[in-house]
């Protein structure tokens, strides 16, 4: 991130927010009152829940219901693709990691991950730059690609 000293992860998840419908609070039939103290028992819970360590972020895409709706047009074999792309990516192996991302674009057409990836590479002449740590630097406010 532009600024930082040290290099950040930044991860990004495919979620298809237009299949969600509206739905009623379902903490319209309580009192003000009792809708905070319901609220804060549901986050009680939540954080209780992740420092027993049995909440992870994988186990909650498994099991929230509107995130597995918002991920279900997001085929196993895309997923497959953009993950060896992105491996290969990080590992400076951008010839494999082209192929598999076009691969993937097949199956997802409009990906922004993948197109700025391959926007990327696409700026290097498709070869990592000889001091290649697996990343690169934010060094100006990046666009957000939508496709």
């Amino acid at each position: 991130v532009k600024g930082s000293k040290m290099p950040i992860r930044i991860y990004t998840v495919d979620l298809d927010t237009q299949t969600l419908k509206p739905k009623e609070c379902k903490y319209a039939k309580f009192e003000v009152g009792q809708k905070k103290e319901r609220r804060l028992e549901k986050k009680n819970d939540f954080q209780a829940e992740i420092h027993d360590r049995q909440l992870t972020s994988k186990t909650v895409y498994q099991k929230d219901k509107d995130l597995k709706l918002m991920r279900a047009g997001v085929s196993q074999g895309f997923l497959k693709q953009f993950e060896e792309g992105y491996q290969a990516y990080s590992k400076g192996k951008w010839k494999t990691a082209i192929e598999c991302l076009e691969k993937g674009l097949v199956l997802r057409p409009r990906d922004g991950p993948t197109v700025s990836l391959l926007t990327f590479m696409e700026s290097n002449n498709n070869t990592p730059p000889p001091d290649w740590e697996g990343y690169h630097a934010l060094t100006e406010k990046q666009r957000l690609i939508t496709v």
